[in-house]
């Protein structure tokens, strides 16, 4: 699986199940309960504590129409605020996020995409490349909206 997501509190337990739990091929972050930034900061903190040598990209910095807006009333300014976290040990990948997806699922097919934050990646992904849609085994993603 592919998860990309926008680590929060919420998505800091994704990564943490993920790790430990399901076959993660890669982790993309994007720009939702804070500034991308800070997501891939708080991806890159996450994985190290859980020892995750999964690749880690980072990908859409801004909704594609809309102007941002985040979750720091939720998350806090960080996207963490409240944990005592390390400093982040490993970098992000240089590859996009969008690019790393493509690049991921075509040479995997059947590959899951769980995104757990806005859909950004997911839709320029399938917009640049539309025949992922039929090579990943399918999207499960958790979703919402205010």
């Amino acid at each position: 699986m592919i998860l990309d997501c926008d680590p929060g509190h919420d998505d800091a337990f994704a990564l943490i199940v993920a790790a430990h739990f399901a076959d993660v091929v890669g982790v993309t972050t994007v720009a939702g309960n804070a500034p991308l930034e800070l997501t891939t900061r708080n991806a890159r903190i996450i994985l190290d504590l859980c020892g995750s040598k999964a690749p880690l990209h980072s990908g859409a910095n801004k909704p594609l129409v809309q102007p941002p807006v985040f979750a720091d009333y939720v998350h806090g300014k960080s996207g963490m605020d409240g944990a005592e976290l390390p400093e982040p040990s490993r970098p992000a990948d240089s590859t996009h996020a969008v690019d790393f997806i493509i690049e991921t699922v075509r040479a995997n097919e059947g590959l899951w995409l769980v995104p757990t934050g806005p859909l950004t990646n997911i839709a320029l992904a399938l917009t640049r490349a539309p025949d992922l849609a039929a090579r990943v085994a399918g999207i499960s993603l958790m979703g919402g909206g205010r």
